[in-house]
């Protein structure tokens, strides 16, 4: 309409925060979301129903917030921004994209392990216990030459995790690798969605009896 454009610089933040209903709207109180890649950010916080959030550059105070892009889905702005609303309640991988300028959210309620011990078959996989808020761990017996992914349902092959190959320990979902190069025996598996990375750990045996001892008993 007026033969003109506009380039605008954008400043990448540093660290952000999630801040909104679950918050109380306080910005001292937001929740911190992790630099899981290069302005990349991904937090896991479990919703109540009718939640509504924003995100922060920084915990103290209101300057330079994010929010909804009415006119792109998916897409964020700093000036006349919305609320992000509309999820029903329950855990949430919520990552924010500065490369795209785009936030989106997973459901995260559970996680399973397929592989070549399982067949690669999705009906048979490992479920894995939720540890904390966003971490999933199991203890599997590995054969030797084994290689694995992670499935957040055993019924089909969507939304499958796996290693990223240009950040050793990590996890991603388009174009992953399998897990492997471990050595045959007992390991722990762990997932933790929080900083999006995982760990693969051996252990000698399991225990079959378990004690707890600390102050309560004069640590004897």
């Amino acid at each position: 309409n007026t033969f003109t454009y506009t380039v605008e610089e954008i400043l990448f933040p540093s660290s952000l925060f999630l801040v909104g209903s679950l918050t109380g709207w306080d910005p001292t109180t937001s929740l911190p979301f992790n630099n899981t890649a290069e302005n990349v950010f991904t937090i896991v916080i479990d919703l109540p129903s009718g939640a509504e959030f924003k995100f922060l550059p920084q915990n103290t105070g209101w300057d330079g917030d994010w929010g909804a892009n009415g006119s792109i889905e998916g897409g964020i702005i700093q000036e006349g921004e919305n609320n992000i609303s509309g999820y029903d309640a329950g855990t949430y991988l919520v990552t924010v994209d500065y490369n795209t300028l785009t936030f989106n959210l997973q459901t995260l309620e559970s996680l399973f392990l397929v592989g070549s011990l399982t067949g690669w078959d999705p009906g048979t996989s490992v479920p894995m216990g939720e540890a904390s808020l966003g971490v999933f761990s199991t203890i599997i017996d590995l054969p030797d030459g084994a290689e694995f992914k992670f499935l957040p349902s055993n019924t089909g092959w969507d939304g499958d995790w796996g290693e990223n190959s240009e950040n050793q320990g990590s996890i991603i979902q388009d174009g992953e690798n399998n897990l492997t190069g471990f050595d045959a025996g007992l390991h722990v598996v762990a997932v933790d969605f929080n900083t999006m990375s995982f760990t693969v750990s051996a252990v000698s045996s399991t225990p079959t009896e378990l004690y707890i001892v600390g102050s309560h008993n004069g640590w004897d």
